[in-house]
Order: structure tokens, then C-alpha cells, then sequence
């Protein structure tokens, strides 16, 4: 729990630039980092499922919903996530 939220708040300050190491890879979008490790142990929290980062946002890869990311920190609550468009 201490690396996930060490993790977080590493990459948490907007404006600081990151660059790729060896250790770490890091998806940078328009200022949003979001950590390579991190997308790896986020689920969604409704079904349990990997997730993966499309655009600025946190999609589920089984029920499609779309989470934040705020100050490039997900939000990973249900009553945050945008439903699935079909």
C-alpha cells in the first residue's frame, strides 16, 4: 500500500517533466503521468479487471468504464467512472 501510494504522489505535481529510465517506463500525455507499475496493479474496483490508459482517462478492460485522472492521480471510485458508450 505504501508503494502504491508512493507511486501516486510521485508523479502527482503537475508541470514537473519525467523522463524514460531503465528501471521505469512512464505513458505522459499532456502533462498526465500516469507510472507504468502503477497501471500494472490498478483493477477496477466494480469487477476486479486490469485496466489500461486511453486518452486522460482509466478504461476497464472487462466492463468499459472510464475513471479520471485528477492532478494525475486516478480516481478509481465507481460513482466517479463514466459508463461505457455502445
Amino acid at each position: 500500500m505504501v508503494y502504491l501510494v508512493y507511486l501516486v504522489y510521485k508523479h502527482r505535481a503537475p508541470g514537473i517533466e519525467t523522463k524514460k529510465t531503465k528501471k521505469t517506463k512512464e505513458t505522459q500525455l499532456e502533462g498526465l503521468v500516469v507510472d507504468a507499475e502503477l497501471l500494472k496493479i490498478l483493477a477496477c474496483p466494480l469487477d476486479k479487471a486490469p485496466v489500461k490508459l486511453e486518452g486522460d482517462r482509466i478504461v476497464c478492460t472487462r466492463c468499459g468504464r472510464r475513471y479520471p485522472v485528477r492532478d494525475g492521480i486516478p480516481v478509481m471510485l465507481v460513482d466517479e467512472a463514466e459508463m461505457p458508450t455502445r
